[in-house]
């Protein structure tokens, strides 16, 4: 579909991205956010949106993201074993969470989906594994390495297209998972 976005790449992150956006477009905003600790987001890139706080409670302390941005975890050993995510369906459109997320905002020029799947690749995660700094447990993927990752920026209508398949097999997977526990339940009942 993209052919190998890593082939002479001509591209670095930081020109289609806004890294660690500024909490500064939410001075005047009041009232309920989404709030993801590490252990809401998965390695799959699903997030459980179940706890909910006041801006006040989460304002200073807190990493900030909106509806769209991507999430990728900074620290070792989340970063290494997938931990990130889409960011998709927050309350007020708002979210904060561990100050060990790093938050993508896409330009124009990305589709948030697509995003998310590049920072899944084997190349982003290994790479940023061999750069990040630190000792011991503490060590971090660095804003460098995310802002200065080259890869090829493939057309937005592909992107998007890529994008709307992924949500085709999320809703078939969805379906499997209903289907089968449908089953189970069904199976359960005929030997009771």
């Amino acid at each position: 579909m993209f052919g190998d976005i890593f082939d002479n790449p001509q591209s670095k992150l930081e020109d289609h991205i806004e890294l660690n956006p500024n909490k500064k477009e939410l001075q005047n905003f009041n009232g309920d956010v989404s709030f993801l600790p590490m252990s809401n987001v998965s390695e799959n890139g699903k997030i459980d949106l179940s706890i909910i706080r006041n801006i006040d409670d989460v304002r200073k302390g807190f990493t900030f993201f909106k509806d769209n941005d991507v999430i990728v975890a900074k620290i070792t050993p989340c970063f290494e074993n997938g931990k990130g995510a889409p960011v998709f369906g927050l309350l007020n459109g708002v979210g904060f969470g561990s100050t060990e997320f790093h938050v993508l905002r896409p330009k124009n020029t990305v589709n948030t989906v697509w995003l998310y799947h590049v920072t899944m690749l084997s190349k982003f995660r290994l790479e940023g594994e061999r750069k990040m700094t630190g000792s011991g447990g503490q060590r971090r993927i660095t804003k460098d390495f995310i802002n200065n990752f080259k890869l090829n920026i493939p057309p937005l209508s592909l992107q998007n297209e890529f994008a709307d398949f992924v949500a085709q097999v999320d809703k078939s997977q969805f379906a499997c998972q209903m289907a089968i526990k449908l089953w189970r339940n069904s199976l359960k009942s005929s030997i009771i």
